[in-house]
């Protein structure tokens, strides 16, 4: 629960209860506006953020009812995420109407900015082809962007064209309606794959990085199917409705299946693979009071392709 002040501007907190046992870094990031994990954290070991009488540190534990101060402004977002037309340039448009965008993102690029000013993101590049999408999402710095994708990830991005839309999607997300479905290759043990993983998931590792089972943690469910077997790999479609940050990482590599050319989570690699084999492929949203129907889909990738091959 927030204490005075209007979004952005507010520099004073009270935890609520349903952020006691949180970080500070992570209940930072989720209330104020721009601010990612990494940013709140950052402003934790420079000293500019206090609990109750006393200077904490990024890690530091909240509890329901402490006061949280930032004692100097968050970086500032402006009017959005900075375009950067240099990402504009490459980007492959799936589908697009007046309403929504569905982006293919490639691997090796980021989804967000990290920080204000930082160029070589998706969302960056949306900006700077669809300039009313810069100051839209849940964080300044968002792009209109509905879900992301890991850095090391390639495949379907939705954006909204406007505030309105975004909501709508969000809420829409929230409430699992829309499908992602993911092309994951891993390690054939010859053992049986569940059909269905539902185990919650929360940080854990060094500056949590990781995500992990953990009965307090995020509900996630993820859908597998086995699409393919060819001797000691197996080809798999993974549809998940709502998701958690690595929440497919975190499932497959849980259940002894970490995904190939995974090294957060012990995933092998087939010869020739040079990044994560995990690519969001197709994307379904049912007819709804934000937008119209739509289902887009992405072939592989040419080097996650010749993989299968």
């Amino acid at each position: 629960m927030k204490s005075q002040g209007p979004g952005k501007d507010e520099t004073v907190f009270t935890v609520g209860r349903d952020d006691d046992g949180a970080r500070l870094d992570v209940y930072l990031a989720g209330r104020v506006a721009g601010l990612s994990r990494r940013g709140a954290g950052r402003m934790a070991q420079e000293g500019r953020v206090r609990v109750g009488e006393a200077v904490a540190k990024k890690g530091h534990v909240v509890r329901c009812g402490d006061r949280v101060e930032l004692l100097a402004a968050p970086p500032s977002w402006g009017e959005g995420v900075l375009p950067d037309h240099d990402v504009a340039e490459t980007l492959c448009v799936v589908y697009a109407d007046s309403q929504i965008v569905v982006i293919d993102k490639p691997s090796g690029i980021p989804s967000v900015p990290l920080q204000p000013g930082e160029l070589g993101s998706l969302a960056g590049g949306v900006a700077a082809a669809f300039p009313e999408c810069a100051a839209i999402g849940r964080r300044f710095g968002d792009g209109g962007l509905v879900n992301r994708l890991d850095t090391a990830t390639s495949g379907l991005v939705l954006v909204a064209r406007s505030l309105g839309v975004h909501r709508g999607l969000v809420e829409l997300q929230r409430s699992g309606l829309i499908a992602k479905s993911y092309f994951a290759l891993v390690e054939n043990t010859g053992e049986a794959l569940p059909a269905v993983i539902d185990c919650p998931l929360a940080p854990f590792g060094p500056r949590g990085r990781l995500m992990g089972p953990d009965p307090g943690g995020l509900e996630a469910r993820t859908e597998v199917r086995v699409v393919q077997e060819r001797g000691r790999w197996r080809l798999l479609e993974v549809t998940i409705h709502k998701g958690v940050r690595h929440q497919i990482r975190a499932h497959l590599a849980g259940v002894g299946h970490p995904i190939a050319g995974d090294a957060f989570y012990g995933g092998a690699s087939p010869k020739g693979l040079a990044r994560l084999f995990l690519h969001a492929f197709r994307i379904i949203i049912p007819e709804n009071d934000a937008v119209l129907a739509v289902t887009a889909q992405s072939p592989l990738p040419p080097q996650l392709s010749r993989i299968v091959e």
